[in-house]
């Protein structure tokens, strides 16, 4: 064998090691990042520790290396999260994913629900080792689980008109508390709200309808009584004025007639003092 034959053999032999060797790394090897606003734990899948949870200490550029056939890599964020479950085909799910729930009444409700949350921090290992999931995988089904349970056991302590109406704040206020409250070792409830309102039964909007119509008859009712009473109010005014009017000029009347009647009887009275003067003249000049 010649020289340049040895080393060429050298050379393909090298570039087959080389070869295999990325090979076998590519299949042993793992590669992912953790970005900034994550984090991320290392479960391993057999061994002795098959099952334990590690938490991941990344690089400054979140890189990490393991091998995929012993651990597996989960990630979740840290950053606020919004999840709507609605009717609506084109929020969230194609499918209804709005809450339904049962009023102490027995009357059915639906709503569009939001919420909104964050995972503590270091808590990624502690969720997966309870629940198996990442928060993406619990969100239509542990968390949706959850929030409907917490409104049917908030709207089971009252009737449907005191959730669809002024206390409908409050209802809100308590489902949230109680999501809060079981969730409060890996989460933060920042707010649970309603998108567009409740839906109410038929019933209810139908005894609404009534009510508002009922409402409006009885003002119309009050407006036309006040209409009623001021019409009469006014035509009492009149004759009141009439009636002052008349006594006014009756006592015009009366005071011009005792005034001509006290002016006629002045006069007579000076006629006869005058008579009686006459009288006592002549008498004294006729005894003379």
């Amino acid at each position: 064998m010649n020289s340049d034959t040895k080393w060429t053999l050298i050379g393909a032999t090298l570039v087959v090691g080389v070869l295999v060797t990325l090979i076998v790394t590519m299949m042993f090897v793992g590669y992912t990042r953790i970005m900034p606003g994550y984090e991320g734990a290392k479960i391993a899948l057999v061994g002795a520790g098959k099952g334990k949870i590690v938490p991941i200490a990344a690089d400054n550029s979140g890189r990490i290396f393991y091998n995929k056939f012993k651990y597996r890599i989960v990630k979740n964020p840290t950053f606020v999260q919004e999840y709507a479950w609605t009717a609506s085909s084109t929020e969230g799910s194609r499918t209804d994913e709005s809450i339904t729930f049962q009023s102490g009444d027995s009357l059915l409700f639906k709503a569009n629900v939001g919420i909104s949350l964050n995972m503590l921090s270091g808590k990624t290992g502690d969720i997966y080792e309870v629940y198996h999931k990442t928060i993406t995988d619990m969100i239509d089904t542990n968390f949706r689980n959850t929030v409907r349970d917490a409104f049917n056991r908030a709207a089971s302590k009252r009737t449907a008109e005191e959730i669809y109406g002024s206390g409908k704040t409050d209802f809100i206020r308590e489902v949230e508390a109680d999501v809060s409250a079981y969730w409060k070792d890996y989460f933060r409830i920042n707010k649970i709200y309603l998108i567009g309102g409740l839906v109410p039964p038929k019933q209810i909007v139908k005894a609404i309808d009534n009510k508002i119509k009922a409402v409006q008859f009885a003002q119309q009712r009050r407006n036309e009584v006040a209409a009623s009473k001021a019409e009469a109010d006014k035509k009492i005014e009149e004759a009141r004025g009439k009636a002052e009017s008349a006594k006014l000029a009756a006592d015009a009347v009366a005071y011009t007639t005792l005034k001509e009647a006290r002016a006629e009887a002045d006069a007579i009275r000076l006629i006869n003092e005058q008579l009686a003067r006459f009288v006592i003249g002549l008498g004294a000049r006729v005894g003379d």
